[in-house]
């Protein structure tokens, strides 16, 4: 049973995730809702970690636009492809501009 307040959106577009902190991509985008998002990344991703992240989003929301929030790691499985994990996050700081943006990019898909 799927207890999400908001459901989750699988993402048509490449859309790529850097970690702010550490100045490096840190997966793309599989799923994304208002609270949550899911990536598929190279590396394993440990659960209980907070991440400043940086949300590439598509031409269609303005050319080169972003959203920047925090979010907490929650879980990570080992995808069906080598070296790939999908990780689960919870959005847990955002601004109202950015949680406008998701918004906006929710609704794309």
């Amino acid at each position: 049973m799927d207890r999400r307040k908001n459901p989750r959106k699988m993402v048509t577009h490449p859309l790529e995730v850097r970690d702010l902190n550490r100045g490096v991509a840190l997966g793309h985008l599989a799923d994304i809702g208002l609270d949550g998002l899911m990536l598929l990344c190279p590396e394993v991703v440990p659960a209980s970690r907070v991440y400043a992240l940086a949300l590439d989003l598509p031409g269609e929301l303005g050319q080169g636009a972003q959203a920047e929030f925090g979010a907490e790691s929650l879980w990570t499985e080992t995808s069906l492809e080598p070296g790939r994990y999908w990780v689960g996050f919870h959005i847990i700081d955002i601004s109202p501009a950015n949680q406008e943006r998701l918004r906006q990019l929710v609704a794309l898909f």
